[in-house]
């Protein structure tokens, strides 16, 4: 509850978000990130809350893998609420699964990304999200909003979500206000 963290830079391989790198059935929501220095090879699993979350723009999230986040690399069957990512998120052609928000999230009918906001830049690989690069199953995105441009020369962008494979989820009262220039497979949301 109530984590405020210092400055610095992420790097990482696989699995890997600014603040958590795997999140099962879990809640992240309102956890305030200034920067803390986070240098990771692997990943972290979690079953706990975090709360009161900002991360601002002096960061760089930098990735060369997959399911890359600027606050959660892979989420099952979460809540991710009210949280902010102000960092840019870079890495290279073959990375994949990156979102502003989460990279990879899949979960039941109580899963949800809701009222979280992307504000800064995504260059990398494949299905790109503003919000979240993948979803798929019952997971609901709600009330979230994209200002940060993405930017890549591969498929699967999104404003809000690069690929999308609902069971019966939503992405619903979304907005993307950031730029989106890929090769194909593109959307504003």
């Amino acid at each position: 509850k109530n984590v405020t963290l210092g400055t610095g830079r992420v790097y990482a391989g696989n699995t890997i978000g600014g603040l958590v790198g795997e999140a099962y059935g879990s809640t992240i929501e309102n956890v305030k990130n200034n920067g803390t220095t986070v240098i990771a090879r692997n990943y972290i699993e979690i079953n706990y809350e975090f709360r009161d979350f900002y991360r601002p723009e002096i960061l760089v999230w930098e990735g060369t893998g997959c399911q890359t986040g600027g606050i959660c690399g892979s989420a099952t069957n979460t809540n991710i609420t009210n949280c902010i990512n102000g960092v840019a998120i870079q890495g290279d052609s073959n990375s994949g699964m990156v979102g502003g928000i989460v990279g990879f999230f899949i979960g039941n009918t109580q899963s949800k990304i809701s009222n979280c906001t992307n504000s800064n830049s995504i260059t990398v690989g494949t299905q790109i999200g503003g919000i979240a690069g993948y979803v798929g199953g019952n997971v609901t995105v709600e009330n979230c909003k994209n200002t940060g441009n993405i930017t890549t020369d591969e498929t699967n962008i999104g404003g809000i979500v690069g690929e999308i494979l609902l069971e019966s989820g939503s992405v619903k009262n979304c907005i993307n206000e950031g730029n989106v220039t890929a090769k194909g497979a593109l959307g504003g949301t």
